[in-house]
């Protein structure tokens, strides 16, 4: 019995061993997302499945004249161009975009921009 606790307990240890090696990795991973995106001339944004905003950086907020808190949860859609060429399937300006398309528009401050929108997908577990 002692043999298999003292296994258990070593099994133990190197699980926890792993687990804070893991969450400081991942703490260094979000700290360079942070520092990244933060000093990004660009606008950097993030949707979910359904093309809602879930991340929108300070740049974003610079060109778009939207705030954080303006963008978030709203369909990208809202802040694309409508009609031919347009990154959306339809003229409703809704549904999922297109793999690399490239568009140039006039963002609300005035200023021409260019969106190259390159949809990537993060699955769960598999950074």
């Amino acid at each position: 019995r002692t043999t298999e606790l003292t296994e258990t307990n070593e099994q133990l240890i190197v699980e926890v061993r792993d687990r804070e090696q893991a969450e400081r990795e991942l703490r260094e991973s979000e700290e360079k997302f942070r520092t990244i995106t933060s000093s990004a001339k660009d606008a950097i944004l993030m949707l979910d499945d359904d093309g809602n905003i879930t991340y929108w950086n300070e740049a974003a907020t610079d060109i778009f004249r939207y705030s954080e808190a303006e963008a978030l949860g709203k369909d990208l859609h809202h802040y694309l161009p409508h009609g031919p060429g347009g990154p959306h399937d339809g003229d409703s300006g809704s549904g999922r975009v297109h793999d690399h398309t490239s568009v140039r528009d006039i963002a609300s401050s005035g200023a021409t921009i260019e969106w190259i929108v390159s949809p990537s997908r993060h699955v769960r577990g598999r950074g």
